[in-house]
């Protein structure tokens, strides 16, 4: 019986949680960084590449950047 927001058994007591298989981040070297910088130059999004290549947002933080 539910009242007042109350339940009277824990529901996600017999929840399956999910397995997640990490896998291992492989980084740029810093010469990769240095080629990735000189091929975007002064294009109108260099500066969300410089930010991204520092900081390591996720994808879907980078374009929301202004």
């Amino acid at each position: 019986m539910v009242r007042r927001w109350h339940l009277a058994i824990n529901v996600a007591k017999d929840a399956k949680v999910p397995r997640i298989d990490e896998e291992e981040i492989e980084s740029y070297s810093v010469v990769e960084v240095q080629k990735i910088l000189l091929g975007i130059g002064r294009r109108r999004h260099a500066a969300r590449w410089v930010i991204a290549l520092a900081l390591g947002p996720r994808q879907g933080e980078v374009p929301g950047m202004k």
